[in-house]
């Protein structure tokens, strides 16, 4: 199993740091003394002054950032913070908000019942999957025809939001990555 960094993400998203830990052990350059502590988060993001989160509001679990890397080093290539919970599974606040989004548009039109809207926050649940798998497979289509049944603007900001939560794997599904 790979080990991870811990993160700092405000309540929106936007990443303070992927990297929370790697500077412990490492000697301050001011006072020469090695710190035993990782440098706590910033209180509000710099990007939107949301709240900067250090873990889970749910289960109070560390928030995982970046992939420790060879020798030590963070993944680069970490851009955006995972969308649910490694313990307890649950969306975390961005995520939550993103699919509160899509529910509120999609009952406001009235396009879709109250079941097909159900269908359509399930199914974009599942366009977060890192992979694609045969369930995530089903939640793009599902995605794609109940949107294609929404009308106008309604349409466009739930892709959007859509396309938003998608994992690079499930953008190429959707035709947008």
């Amino acid at each position: 199993m790979a080990d991870f960094y811990n993160a700092y993400v405000c309540e929106r998203g936007h990443i303070n740091r992927s990297d929370v830990g790697l500077e412990v052990g490492l000697e301050d350059e001011d006072t020469g003394q090695r710190s035993t502590e990782p440098r706590p988060p910033d209180s509000f993001c710099d990007e939107c002054g949301a709240t900067v989160l250090a873990e889970c509001p749910i289960c109070e679990s560390t928030l995982r950032g970046a992939r420790i890397m060879n020798m030590g080093l963070p993944d680069r290539e970490f851009q955006r913070p995972r969308p649910y919970c490694y313990q307890c599974g649950e969306p975390l606040p961005w995520t939550r908000d993103a699919l509160n989004a899509i529910e509120e548009l999609a009952l406001e039109q009235g396009d879709l019942s109250d079941a097909e809207v159900g269908q359509l926050v399930d199914a974009a649940r599942r366009l977060s999957d890192e992979t694609l798998s045969p369930q995530s497979t089903v939640g793009v289509s599902r995605f794609r025809r109940l949107v294609g049944r929404m009308s106008g603007e309604t349409r466009e900001a739930v892709m959007k939001i859509g396309v938003d939560l998608a994992s690079a794997a499930i953008k190429k599904e959707l035709g947008t990555g």
